[in-house]
């Protein structure tokens, strides 16, 4: 049997990690039967600190085709251009261009190195531009408003797609949530 995989590809600071060790206190029971992986990049973009792996991102496209579930990865564009160049649908989860400054005490309240909020901080508004124009593939945006998280997108839009309830797209293509 083909694994089913929905893969999503979520903005830094929207509860990947949050969504994925708290599952069972955030979600009813239903939705707790459906595997949730945290599949983060970095553990197959490096062999070393500074030393970039040869095979990223296929080595990483290559492990999210082996997840059977719902694979919560990063937005780099290197592996959402390679997600869709393997015809893999992906959900693409971000914050409104007017969230920043909820990120950024998101970054500080995580314990976030310096250069990695100040990185966002200096880039926020262009990489959520960006990802607003993404029209790649089959991708489903769905956008974050203030104070909402990868969890509501996880309640309301991701378990229901990945379980094939009927969902009607929305007519710009994207969710706000």
């Amino acid at each position: 049997m083909k694994n089913k995989t929905t893969i999503v590809c979520g903005f830094p600071g929207i509860g990947k990690s949050y969504l994925f060790n708290n599952k069972e206190l955030l979600c009813p029971t239903e939705y707790q039967s459906t595997n949730v992986f945290d599949s983060d990049s970095s553990k197959f973009s490096w062999i070393s600190p500074g030393i970039r792996h040869p095979d990223f991102p296929n080595n990483y496209i290559e492990h999210l085709k082996t997840l059977n579930g719902i694979a919560l990865c990063s937005t780099h564009i290197d592996v959402r251009q390679l997600l869709t160049a393997n015809n893999m649908s992906y959900v693409l989860v971000y914050p409104s261009i007017d969230c920043k400054e909820e990120y950024i005490q998101r970054y500080v309240k995580r314990n976030s190195p310096e250069s990695f909020i100040t990185l966002l901080n200096n880039n926020y508004y262009q990489w959520v531009n960006e990802l607003e124009q993404v029209n790649q593939g089959d991708c489903i945006k769905v956008e974050l408003t203030p104070n909402k998280t990868l969890t509501d997108a996880y309640l309301s839009v991701i378990y229901p797609l990945h379980n094939n309830f009927c969902m009607k797209l929305p007519v710009n293509g994207k969710y706000t949530i």
